[in-house]
């Protein structure tokens, strides 16, 4: 999702949704096959034929590699694959995880290396969404939230006030510039922008300039 889709989820009213942080890996054997989960989270459907190819160079020559992703705060772009297995018993499953659970930008390859037991079609539907789960809930889920970027500059003057009153109350500060007057770049909840940008203009007695620039998804800190 690119900063232009996050502008406008904005604006219609999509402000968080949950997903994972880090890429996760989990490996099990089931009546002889090998299943390894490979998590990992997307937030393009460019990225995802780089994603299967990273998992086809590390995982070579497997029987299947069944796979399911969601993108798009809403889950709005979602596809499956079964990878030759029978219909409806590899990439749905995992799917519905992500639909049951609410999980969005993320995408699991499921590896299966044929042990020479047949599973039938509910074992193979137990043994992949078994895999995935399980990869899944090692995983560390976040929520993300939108924020509104916002670039500030201030005197000297009041740079300590206002440095001491973001620390104080938990805002990150980034790109600090010192020329003839400070600037920042801080990040802020959507419902927070209005109360911020009046606080700070307080703060510097009105000596302060503060622009817009884009919305973006960042992770909850808060969250539990």
């Amino acid at each position: 999702m690119n900063l232009k889709d996050n502008n406008k989820a904005a604006q219609n009213g999509n402000r968080e949704f949950l997903t994972i942080s880090q890429k996760q890996i989990y490996k099990s054997i089931i009546e002889k096959s090998e299943f390894i989960a490979i998590v990992t989270p997307v937030d393009e459907e460019s990225e995802i034929n780089k994603v299967l190819d990273d998992v086809r160079q590390n995982y070579p020559n497997a029987s299947h590699y069944v796979y399911a992703y969601t993108i798009g705060q809403n889950q709005e772009a979602q596809k499956y694959s079964d990878d030759g297995e029978p219909s409806g018993t590899g990439g749905l499953p995992i799917l519905e995880i992500f639909r049951n659970r609410g999980i969005c930008n993320i995408m699991v390859v499921v590896v299966r290396y044929f042990g020479g037991t047949k599973l039938g079609t509910g074992g193979l539907k137990r043994a992949y969404s078994r895999t995935a789960l399980e990869a899944i809930e090692r995983a560390i889920i976040v929520k993300k939230k939108m924020h509104q970027w916002l670039n500030v500059k201030v005197d000297y003057s009041s740079w300590g006030k206002i440095e001491y009153y973001l620390e104080q109350n938990s805002f990150s500060i980034f790109k600090t510039q010192f020329t003839d007057e400070v600037s920042f770049l801080i990040p802020v909840l959507l419902s927070e922008e209005g109360p911020i940008i009046s606080k700070l203009t307080e703060i510097a007695g009105g000596s302060i300039h503060i622009s817009r620039l884009d919305c973006e998804y960042l992770i909850d800190n808060d969250c539990d």
